[in-house]
Formats: structure tokens, C-alpha cells, sequence
């Protein structure tokens, strides 16, 4: 199974569309309780929300291709003006999981904010998908808190 990895800045994120929606299925699919409201925002809100984020700071796209040119897998990595790195989304199509894909693009971000000096780190799951924690250990992550939200009671504003 050979694989190509490209490097992109911010343009390389039109690239990632379809792989996002995948993955925004599969986070519909195991939210704990969210599942309504997860498939509601766009990609161009997605993308427009990263790039107000990372607007004082620089952004790292990396595409991985199949041998006919097929998008399989990506990882978005950004660092703010504060030096803190994000990795704001990365997916790996089922198919292609458990080839070391998704370690690769880890290792390529941690390399990427080595090189510009973070001071931290930071990467965001969602509750029903705790499972994806322990990939995440193997690069240093560890939760350190929890955000609750209140989800929208049907037909009270309270």
C-alpha cells in the first residue's frame, strides 16, 4: 500500500473537504450526545474558523494520496501567535488505518511545531470517541480537563 504525503500552507485545506465530511460522520456517528447538532456546521465554517484562530500564526496542511491519486488521510496543524500548536483535525480513511498513516502525521506536526518553538500543545476529541486517547498518548497527550456543554433542551430556552 504506497502512500504519498504533501505539505501544504492554508490552500491545502480545499483539499480536505471530503475526507472532513467523513470524519464529521464518524464523530456524528459516536458522539455521546451531541449527534444532532455535530452535522450542522459547514466546512467553509469549519475552515473560516481555523484560519480566524490561526490569523496571527501559521498553518500546516499535510494530504496523503494513494498510488491513483486518491485523498486518504490528512492532518491540520496550526500555531497561534502565543506559540501554542494545535492539531485541529486529522482523519485517516477506514481502509487505510493501522498503516502508521495517522502516526506519520502526528510525527510530521510535532516536527513541524518543534521547528517553531511551542511552548504547548494542545489537540481537542469529542466525548464518545475516548478510544482515539490512547494514539494520542503515544505522542505525550494526556487530558487535562473537561469542558462541559449544556446542550439545547427541546422547546425550553432555559
Amino acid at each position: 500500500m504506497g502512500v504519498n504525503y504533501e505539505v501544504y500552507g492554508e490552500e491545502g485545506l480545499e483539499l480536505i473537504e471530503p475526507l472532513w465530511i467523513q470524519l464529521r460522520q464518524m464523530h456524528r456517528v459516536e458522539s455521546t450526545y451531541f449527534k444532532s447538532t455535530l452535522g450542522m456546521k459547514t466546512f467553509k465554517e469549519r475552515i473560516d474558523e481555523i484560519l480566524m484562530k490561526t490569523s496571527d500564526g501559521l498553518i500546516r496542511v499535510e494530504v496523503v494520496t494513494d498510488e491513483d491519486g486518491q485523498r486518504v488521510a490528512y492532518c491540520v496543524s496550526s500555531v497561534n501567535g502565543a506559540l501554542t500548536g494545535e492539531v485541529d483535525s486529522i482523519f485517516v480513511s477506514m481502509s487505510y488505518r493501522r498503516a502508521g498513516i495517522g502516526s506519520r502525521l502526528m510525527e510530521d506536526s510535532m516536527r513541524w511545531m518543534d521547528g517553531l518553538g511551542v511552548k504547548k500543545r494542545v489537540i481537542s476529541t469529542i466525548v464518545g470517541n475516548e478510544g482515539v486517547q490512547e494514539f494520542y498518548a503515544h505522542f505525550g497527550f494526556r487530558p487535562r480537563s473537561v469542558i462541559l456543554e449544556r446542550m439545547p433542551a427541546a422547546g425550553n430556552g432555559r
